[in-house]
């Protein structure tokens, strides 16, 4: 809801999902931080899961939208194969992380 409010009555919704990714990876980098300082994880931990949510309530909101902001009224035909593709890509990238994410933690092992 906080990205969606913040699109439409400050920024846009290219700015919002520009600005708030930073918070996004930031949240990400603070949780690849956590072993550095192995004192201060539970801080580490919910600082970048805070991150995290703040960037992503700019991008789930906004970034289907912004897809279809990018065809003009001649082209609204493409709209169907552009969306698509678009939630193929995300579900292709939700099923190889299902995937993949057990192998690296196992080692990248094959055939073990």
């Amino acid at each position: 809801m906080l990205g969606a409010w913040l699109s439409d009555r400050f920024f846009g919704r290219y700015r919002t999902i520009l600005w708030l990714s930073y918070g996004y990876v930031a949240g990400h980098a603070v949780l690849a931080a956590m072993d550095v300082a192995p004192g201060a994880r539970a801080t580490l931990l919910f600082l970048g899961m805070s991150l995290i949510v703040l960037g992503q309530s700019g991008i789930k909101p906004n970034l289907s939208a912004f897809v279809g902001d990018q065809f003009s009224q001649g082209e609204a035909g493409l709209l169907d194969r552009v969306y698509s593709l678009f939630y193929v890509a995300i579900n292709i990238g939700s099923a190889t992380s299902q995937i993949a994410t057990p192998w690296l933690l196992a080692g990248c092992a094959f055939g073990t």
